[in-house]
Parts: C-alpha cells; sequence; structure tokens
C-alpha cells in the first residue's frame, strides 16, 4: 500500500480513506488489507501489554472497516462474512471503552444497513445514556427511515413498530 504501519497509525483516518479513495471512488480492497493489518497489529500489541497502540489499531481497524460497509454493497465483497464477524469482533472488543461518538454512528449506520435495527438502537441509547447529546438528531432521523419500512421487515429486524414509535417519542422528549 506504500505506507508503513506506524503513518497508518499517525494519519487521520479520513486521510487514509483519501488515499485510497482514487477519483473519489473508495477501494474497498486496500481497505480491508489495511484494517486487517490494524487488526493484527493490535492483537500483537495487546499481547505485548501495550494496550494503548492496541487500541488506536483497533479503532482504526474498525473505522475502516465501517468504511467499506457503508459505502459498498457487500455482495461485491470476496469473503464479506468474515468482515462482518471482524467488524463484531472489533465492537465487542472496543466495547470496555469509552465511545467515540464518530465511530458510534457508523455502527449505527452498519447495523441499519444489515438490517439489525434492534442492535442500532441499542448503539444509540447507550450514546443517549451516556450523554452524548450530539446523537439525537441522528437518532430521530435513523427512526424517521425505519418508521417508513413495513411491518415485516422491522419484525426481521428485532425492532417491532411500536418500539420504533416509542424509541422515536424517547429520543423526542430529549
Amino acid at each position: 500500500m506504500g505506507l508503513d504501519i506506524e503513518t497508518l497509525l499517525a494519519l487521520p483516518v479520513e486521510q487514509i480513506v483519501t488515499l485510497f479513495s482514487p477519483g473519489g471512488s473508495l477501494d474497498p480492497g486496500k481497505c480491508i488489507v489495511v484494517a486487517e493489518l490494524l487488526y493484527e497489529h493490535g492483537e500483537i500489541k495487546e499481547l505485548k501489554a501495550e494496550e494503548e497502540t492496541a487500541y488506536h489499531a483497533r479503532i482504526r481497524a474498525l473505522c475502516l472497516l465501517l468504511e467499506v460497509s457503508g459505502r459498498e454493497s457487500l455482495e461485491r465483497i470476496p469473503d464479506s462474512d468474515r468482515y462482518l464477524r471482524r467488524i463484531e469482533a472489533l465492537g465487542e472488543a472496543l466495547s470496555a471503552y469509552p465511545p467515540v461518538l464518530a465511530v458510534q454512528e457508523k455502527l449505527i449506520f452498519h447495523h441499519e444497513r444489515q438490517g439489525d435495527f434492534s442492535r442500532a438502537e441499542d448503539v444509540l441509547f447507550e450514546l443517549v445514556d451516556a450523554g452524548y447529546q450530539d446523537i439525537i438528531a441522528p437518532g430521530i432521523e435513523l427512526y424517521q427511515r425505519l418508521l417508513a419500512k413495513d411491518d415485516d421487515e422491522l419484525e426481521k429486524g428485532k425492532l417491532p413498530r411500536d418500539e420504533v414509535e416509542d424509541g422515536l417519542s424517547q429520543l423526542r422528549r430529549q
């Protein structure tokens, strides 16, 4: 990729994404390869008890995978199930740390795109309960998108219409 691990850890994620978006179109393969490299680097650093470096490597890996998930149809990505599992594993590993709003917003959108509306709502209300007021407007937008779906799709996403309406009401009261 032309970048060493120290550079990948130092550059803002947005800049890495820009580097992998020649002509404005994201190269998902490069993002996934770099995300895997960062994930593995994080694993090694954890084994060496270098928690801060492990955390930064993992959060960057998760951000890159969420960028791919948010921009690309996963059907176009070979072995996409592996990367979906990696997103879940990284989300769980990072749940022990204070949430990063920008990452959690992408995670909400990821869960929504995957049809896991209940998980999207869980992440949303974890942020609301933690006092992140900036998530309320995007949360209301999420519920409005969910209300446009039919009842069967909401049930499949484990978030029935009455729960969507209740969640929206709670956010509006905030």
